[in-house]
């Protein structure tokens, strides 16, 4: 058992992080309210999202008279926005009100806790920047039209409680993003075992019983409200196929494009999205569904036996935060589904990585630039699968799937330490 060794951030230093915070929170609003909603040429998933709000407001139960496809706590952000608009426009305006808010604290969230990761200004800056430019980089009001800055702003949350030393509140707001969409949870094993690390056995029964209040409690009310319907949700998100901007859609089609193997395929809509259909599919989708499945258990796995055998609380704390991140990465790079807005989960955390921050980022930058241009023309790759934008996807998609490769490499080489400042 080791206790917590982490340096303090003084009054003056603290003053900068605020400035700097703030001020880029009020950047983010620029951007979002300018460049960004003049993008907005889709509504995204944001009717859907009153719909189901109309329809709770009108004495239906969500899961039970409603279909609904998310977790308890993305709720909340569905009925927000309803009380301030019911008419379609008022409504979706005052949802991306609602977002702007939440990147907003997204951006303070994430420059405070790079900033008790102890980064210099430029890197708080820098952190600050990306998460504020990000809704324009990726795109067509994709940020700014659906809700998945939510459960990242619980996680950078989480993040910044797990530098100050608060394993309670980490895993409590980790568990509370998990009620919101589920992938935060991958991250949870690791903040358990910092726990431990920290305060023995005591601490870890106080982590994991907040956790497990946290996340239970709302799905224990719509498990009682939704009975049979909020069971459906699960099995809903398994039987899901291959989205058509997945890793294996997009190896699928290059191979038909560009060397003549396989094909053809063609697109499919089900389960509110575009899917591949054609020869193959269905084994791609399993076989990639599956290696998503083992490093995520992987990087669990690395990542709780990293943080029991660190040298000191940093690095303990680092591992927690660097194989979390490769756990999401794989989700996203290898599952069966990866929408554009999943890249908004990554976003704040390059800068809260031990090591390679600053290529980290450039990375996602690319990554999110390159959807952005994908986006520009989404429904002709839909409906043709055209080559310029097969390869524009398959180079986004194979970053991302190098990028989580690299990642658990880099964390569990041999000899390599997890931070290096």
């Amino acid at each position: 058992m080791h206790g917590l060794a982490w340096p303090a951030i003084y009054p003056e230093r603290m003053k900068s992080t605020r400035s700097i915070a703030w001020g880029l929170a009020f950047v983010s609003l620029l951007i979002w309210f300018g460049p960004a909603y003049a993008q907005v040429w889709e509504h995204g998933d944001t009717p859907v999202y009153m719909n189901y709000a109309r329809a709770m407001f009108n004495g239906l139960l969500p899961w039970k008279d409603i279909a609904i496809e998310y977790p308890p706590l993305a709720l909340p952000l569905f009925l927000i926005p309803y009380f301030f608009g019911r008419a379609q426009e008022n409504y979706l305006f005052a949802f991306m009100t609602l977002m702007a808010l939440v990147n907003a604290g997204v951006v303070v969230a994430t420059v405070t806790a790079v900033a008790h990761a102890g980064r210099a200004r430029m890197e708080q800056v820098a952190a600050g920047a990306i998460v504020a430019a990000a809704p324009v980089l990726i795109g067509t009001g994709i940020a700014l039209s659906r809700y998945d800055l939510w459960p990242t702003l619980l996680v950078v949350l989480a993040m910044l409680a797990m530098f100050r030393g608060k394993n309670r509140w980490a895993a409590g707001l980790l568990a509370a993003g998990a009620a919101a969409k589920i992938w935060p949870g991958l991250m949870m094993l690791p903040v358990l075992a910092l726990a431990y690390r920290r305060g023995g056995r005591r601490e870890l029964i106080g982590a994991a019983t907040t956790a497990a209040l946290v996340a239970g409690i709302p799905f224990a009310i719509a498990l009682a409200i939704g009975g049979e319907g909020f069971v459906s949700f699960f099995a809903y998100h398994l039987q899901r196929p291959l989205q058509i901007e997945s890793f294996g859609s997009a190896l699928l089609v290059a191979l038909w494009r560009f060397l003549g193997i396989g094909g053809p395929f063609h697109e499919a809509v089900s389960f509110g999205s575009f899917n591949l259909e054609g020869p193959g599919v269905s084994v791609v989708a399993t076989a990639t569904g599956a290696f998503s499945l083992s490093l995520i258990l992987l990087a669990n796995f690395l990542g709780t036996r990293r943080v029991m055998t660190a040298n000191d609380d940093k690095e303990a704390v680092h591992a927690a935060v660097g194989f979390g991140f490769a756990a999401v990465l794989a989700l996203m790079a290898f599952g069966k589904v990866m929408s554009p807005q999943f890249l908004l989960w990554l976003v704040p955390m390059p800068f809260l990585l031990g090591r390679r921050r600053w290529a980290t980022a450039g990375v996602l930058v690319v990554m999110l630039g390159l959807t952005g241009v994908f986006f520009l023309d989404y429904y002709r790759y839909v409906r043709e699968l055209d080559p310029l934008w097969t390869a524009i996807l398959f180079v986004r998609n194979l970053v991302l799937g190098g990028l989580t490769i690299a990642m658990l490499f880099r964390l569990e080489a041999r000899g390599q330490p997890v931070v290096a400042d």
